[in-house]
């Protein structure tokens, strides 16, 4: 079975794979637009959007979550889940419509990247250098599962649109929270964490000095 993206959203996406990051013009470009969005999607379900494996989640910007599908002809990174509603587990085989998840309000996209089989996770492309490794032009991709959904063609574009980076003006950087993973808080969380175990050590320390002293 084939499924768009989104439920309740008719075919159609961002043509901006390969777009300058962060996309306002008064930013310097720091890396490419991995993949492509699906814009005004916030409270909305995520779906497979064809039978797939779940090869594991990761994190994503604003506090949200990524989804790695693999398919026998290629993986989808789907970026944007808020993490409280995501219904799927690393191994789980899922037919095409079956539900993710919801899209977080407050990120209110589906980001989708398309890559080679064997990826596990999305990779930055930093401006100005070749793809990543397996990091593939999602737009055939995409347009043979909207044809499959609705065969009168995309809601939003055309196919084929070249990436436009003034488009995006005033969308903000979508960068990959790599430290964070499904297994753990990341390296960031680890760090305060261990900040704040000493804090209270030192304050223990403290403690016993002045009593002992008061004795």
């Amino acid at each position: 079975m084939i499924s768009w993206f989104v439920e309740g959203k008719a075919p159609g996406y961002r043509h901006t794979f390969g777009a300058k990051r962060p996309s306002k013009k008064s930013k310097p470009a720091k890396r490419h637009h991995n993949g492509v969005d699906i814009m005004d999607v916030g409270g909305m379900a995520a779906l497979a959007p064809e039978p797939s494996r779940v090869v594991r989640q990761h994190g994503w910007t604003k506090g949200t979550r990524a989804i790695v599908l693999e398919t026998p002809t290629g993986v989808w990174v789907l970026g944007g889940l808020n993490p409280d509603t995501i219904a799927v587990e690393p191994g789980d085989e899922l037919d095409g419509g079956d539900h993710l998840g919801v899209i977080a309000g407050g990120y209110d996209e589906l980001h989708i990247e398309r890559w080679d089989n064997g990826t596990t996770r999305s990779v930055q492309w930093c401006w100005g250098e070749d793809p990543p490794d397996g990091l593939r032009e999602p737009y055939a991709a995409l347009d043979a599962i909207a044809g499959g959904v609705a065969p009168g063609g995309l809601a939003d574009e055309p196919p084929g649109e070249p990436p436009d980076p003034a488009a995006d003006e005033g969308y903000e950087d979508e960068v990959e929270a790599e430290n964070e993973d499904e297994d753990g808080p990341g390296t960031l969380g680890l760090l305060v964490g261990a900040s704040a175990v000493l804090s209270i050590a030192a304050s223990v320390v403290a403690l016993s000095a002045w009593q002992s002293k008061s004795k």
